[in-house]
């Protein structure tokens, strides 16, 4: 005999799942960057004449760590005594002045803030 699911059962687990689906995908745009350059200027792309002469790039994991020795895992815009933060995903940075720069970039500039 197959299982049946009561029309109680069907109710309850359809008002969780109601409840439970739109809670979820606002904890995971919780912990989402914001990837929404700010209002103004667009942000500094790689090609910039400055950002390429300092190795800049957009995602600091895409560094290449022989070219730029000086580069190490952890180091990013977001930690750098240069950049100051406009909003959770991109910032100012004192060097390279073309715009927003990704916070979680790096560039051959980098200085570590002191904590």
């Amino acid at each position: 005999m197959a299982n049946k699911i009561s029309r109680r059962s069907f109710l309850q687990v359809f008002s969780t799942s109601l409840v439970a689906v739109p809670a979820l995908l606002s904890v995971k745009n919780l912990f989402a960057a914001n990837t929404t350059p700010p209002p103004g200027p667009k942000p500094v792309e790689e090609t910039n004449p400055m950002a390429k002469a300092l190795g800049y790039k957009k995602d600091a994991s895409t560094v290449d760590a022989k070219k730029f020795p000086k580069y190490k895992a952890g180091n990013n815009c977001s930690n750098c005594v240069q950049y100051s933060k406009l909003n959770d995903g991109w910032g100012k940075c004192k060097i390279i002045s073309a715009g927003p720069v990704s916070s979680g970039g790096w560039c051959n500039s980098y200085l570590q803030k002191k904590s």
